[in-house]
């Protein structure tokens, strides 16, 4: 039977409204800091606003420690800092997201670096780095837009100085077309996607992820991570389906791991649920098959090359209410529309045939990614702040 993933429907538009005036009324207050000097050591970081220590601001953060140690002030925003005390003792900062010590931290760090583009509140000041690395590659779903976040996005644009690409086709249709941002493109991949380029460091991620949850080694992992959906119910597919299907292919025994975007707070039951896991990408290390819709972890899990299926039973409603940068039937993922095409596409797959359409995929949307955007971006980064001297 199919399970149902309900987001709980909110009042948008008065939301919309409030955020903006309250954007406004903070962009004027905060200014009066202006008069504390920039620090060129100090760099800070949020991800997913406040809420994970994950994505691409991770890897970038995890690299400026190892390769540049002592040289910065890393300070990290986090809106439960109890949760994340443990980065003291790697020497990072935590500093709670709401508060004016942040707001302050922030309008004297040389560079601001996060995962959603939210710098509207704290407007950037001349001779800082405010860097949006977005948190998605490819060409998948368009980003949402209506006349009221349209509004708030476009004064987040204004104020990021920099922006991370993954691919040609991004900075063309998403970063230059949906966000119009005018300034500087990184074209250097996503620093969250360089653990996929080497071996030992996706192995070492898949032991902690099947520590943690008591799986063996000798079991398949398969990840159900959908993206979210705006104010509406989702079908999810038969688990049970899945689990035989995925036992014919690898002939073992399989496990299922599910994981909702992080807008979501439902549990999706018949499987573990590693919502809560800190970060994506140690899972989709850890995953033998990835399971999704229209998330662009589809980008990130073809760098793997194993096997991933779009469950799109909405597909239809999907491109008529949202829609894609690029056909979904161009991808090269299997599209399964039911739990039996779901079922027969993992039963007949063919790694051969996927892999070529997986390289196929990647030429066509000029990738940039090699394994070294942390490495690129770090540099930049250095050089931008004279290596951190004041």
């Amino acid at each position: 039977m199919k399970q149902k993933l309900t987001v709980k429907k909110g009042n948008w538009c008065i939301k919309e409204i409030a955020k903006y005036l309250l954007i406004r009324l903070s962009q004027a207050v905060i200014r009066i800091f202006y008069v504390i000097p920039i620090n060129k050591r100090r760099i800070v970081f949020h991800s997913y606003k406040g809420k994970q220590y994950s994505c691409n601001p991770r890897a970038v953060s995890e690299y400026l420690s190892e390769h540049y140690p002592g040289k910065y002030e890393i300070i990290w925003f986090f809106r439960n800092p109890r949760q994340f005390q443990y980065l003291k003792e790697k020497g990072i900062g935590v500093v709670p997201y709401v508060s004016l010590k942040r707001v302050i931290l922030e309008v004297t760090a040389a560079a601001s670096v996060n995962n959603m583009g939210s710098f509207n509140w704290i407007p950037r000041r001349k001779g800082q780095l405010h860097v949006n690395t977005w948190h998605g590659g490819g060409c998948y779903k368009k980003i949402y837009t209506d006349p009221l976040s349209g509004a708030v996005r476009r004064m987040t644009v204004k104020q990021t100085s920099h922006m991370i690409s993954s691919s040609q086709f991004f900075s063309e249709h998403v970063v230059r077309e949906e966000f119009q941002f005018k300034r500087k493109i990184l074209e250097i991949g996503m620093p969250r996607n360089d653990v996929f380029f080497y071996i030992n460091q996706m192995q070492e991620k898949n032991r902690t992820v099947r520590k943690r949850y008591g799986v063996s080694s000798e079991k398949t992992i398969i990840l159900y991570a959908p993206t979210w959906r705006f104010d509406k119910e989702m079908l999810c597919p038969d688990f049970n389906y899945i689990r035989e299907a995925a036992q014919k292919l690898f002939g073992k025994d399989v496990v299922l791991f599910s994981r909702v975007h992080y807008y979501l707070k439902h549990i999706i039951g018949d499987s573990i649920d590693t919502t809560d896991y800190p970060d994506m990408q140690d899972l989709l290390c850890a995953a033998d098959i990835l399971i999704t819709d229209y998330s662009s972890s589809i980008w990130d899990y073809s760098f793997t090359y194993r096997p991933c299926f779009l469950y799109a039973a909405d597909v239809d409603e999907y491109i008529e209410n949202r829609g894609f940068d690029k056909d979904i039937y161009t991808w090269g993922f299997p599209v399964c529309k039911s739990d039996k095409e779901l079922y027969d596409a993992i039963v007949n797959f063919d790694q051969e045939d996927f892999r070529e359409k997986m390289e196929k995929h990647h030429r066509e949307l000029g990738s940039f990614e090699n394994g070294r955007a942390a490495e690129e971006f770090c540099s930049f980064l250095n050089k931008y702040t004279g290596g951190g001297r004041q």
